[in-house]
């Protein structure tokens, strides 16, 4: 079922639902629902006649304060599900190489992995040979341990760091990039405020490039925001809500048990997006027309507010997502966005000011391409390698701006993001 060659944000549409299918007999939610193998197969076939775009099968539970099982009783639990599968779309949820190995060969697609490549120091290969979408969570701790006590000094940065520092690794193991989806990790080693944070905050995590996936659904969090300090799960109505507000956000994919709601409320939020989409509206990937991804365009400057860095000049990396019109879907190079052009511009912004700021070096950028190249929004990021602002050690700072035609002179301000990652200490400084 592995789409060959095709980007996650091709594969799935957004937003798109995953359904929920736990062969488990402790899951929070669900647990024992879906044991009997015919039972999770009607399940997850009722589920993709809903609107599912994918099921995800998942044999070990990590729910707060779940027991690891064994790669023999995962397999148990999975195996025959998947079989009963063949030639859907199936995501496996595990973090054991021997299980999405095995799941990839009976057509499993991605694979959803809670501890994002550190659980099974093999399964990156795995991902990585077969072609695989993959999911890369956060989640600090183990499920058994999560909940016990965490805290952040900023919670977004620093799942932002986690994400952004797992998403380089599995790259650097040969998995495509484009194959790549992130999860902040909703419940999983976070309180009730940081969850909340985590959600309210989720456009920030779009600036890592990679679409999000939510798991919000029936989770403890909802329930105790809606007035139960004990509450275990969340109701149907609240996991909704929360659905929509996180598609707002920039969500691409929500994984849910209740599909048949979530996809009739995600449609409609999606109509009102559309319906106020125009040259002012939000940067929201997948929105209309196509993404053109420039990544990596090194051009020396003289930035900052330090003397040695007017005079010397140092390496800044510019990422670039041009939202671009259907009319771009030609095939002919004389619509196309010229990249060389685009490059051209940004040096010559970059070598014809010295900016004492990121955010205002990326403001300027994004200001130009907006104004000359025919795209309906720019997002542009500006990172500075071996940042170290105040004595810090920084692997770099960086700030995101977005754009669209006239925006500046209709007198919008920059939306900017700045976040400094990856300090000598190991944690995100709050910025």
């Amino acid at each position: 079922m592995i789409a060959a060659g095709v980007p996650i944000e091709e594969r799935f549409s957004r937003p798109s639902v995953m359904g929920i299918v736990n062969v488990t007999p402790d899951s929070f939610s669900d647990g024992g629902a879906n044991l009997d193998p015919d039972d999770a197969v009607s399940t997850a076939r009722r589920m993709l006649e809903e609107g599912a775009a994918i099921v995800d099968v998942g044999g070990e539970s990590t729910r707060p304060g779940a027991t690891a099982v064994s790669l023999g009783e995962e397999l148990r639990r999975v195996i025959p599900a998947l079989e009963g599968l063949a030639g859907l779309p199936v995501s496996i949820d595990t973090s054991k190489a021997d299980v999405a190995r095995r799941a990839l060969e009976l057509g499993a697609e991605l694979v959803n992995d809670v501890t994002a490549l550190r659980g099974d120091p093999a399964l990156a290969d795995v991902v990585a040979e077969s072609g695989a979408y993959l999911c890369l969570v956060h989640m600090r701790g183990t499920p058994r341990t999560m909940q016990t006590d965490p805290r952040y000094e900023d919670v977004v940065s620093e799942v932002a760091a986690f994400l952004e520092e797992r998403l380089r690794f599995a790259v650097s193991a040969g998995v495509r990039e484009e194959r790549i989806c992130l999860d902040p990790g909703i419940g999983f080693g976070k309180s009730v405020r940081h969850n909340l944070e985590l959600l309210h905050r989720l456009g920030e995590l779009a600036t890592l490039g990679r679409p999000l996936l939510v798991g919000l659904s029936r989770k403890s969090v909802l329930g105790r925001v809606a007035g139960d300090p004990g509450a275990r799960t969340g109701t149907a109505a609240a996991s909704l809500g929360a659905a929509v507000s996180a598609f707002e956000r920039g969500a691409w994919i929500l994984r849910v048990h209740d599909v048949r709601g979530h996809v009739e409320a995600l449609e409609v939020a999606r109509a009102v997006a559309a319906a106020a989409a125009g040259p002012r509206s939000s940067f929201a990937p997948g929105s209309r027309g196509v993404t053109l991804e420039l990544r990596g365009l090194e051009i020396p400057g003289r930035h900052g507010v330090e003397e040695h860095e007017l005079e010397r000049e140092q390496p800044f990396l510019y990422d670039l997502w041009l939202q671009v019109s259907d009319a771009a879907l030609s095939d002919r190079i004389e619509d196309a966005v010229d990249y060389r052009a685009v490059a051209e511009r940004v040096r010559a912004v970059s070598a014809g000011h010295q900016y004492s700021l990121l955010e205002a070096l990326a403001a300027a950028v994004a200001d130009a391409v907006a104004a000359e190249f025919p795209v309906e929004r720019v997002r542009v990021r500006v990172r500075k390698p071996r940042a170290r602002p105040a004595g810090l050690t920084l692997e770099y700072s960086a700030a995101t701006v977005e754009r669209a035609p006239g925006d500046w002179e209709r007198g919008s301000r920059p939306h900017a993001l700045v976040r400094s990652v990856q300090t000598d200490h190991g944690q995100s400084p709050r910025s």
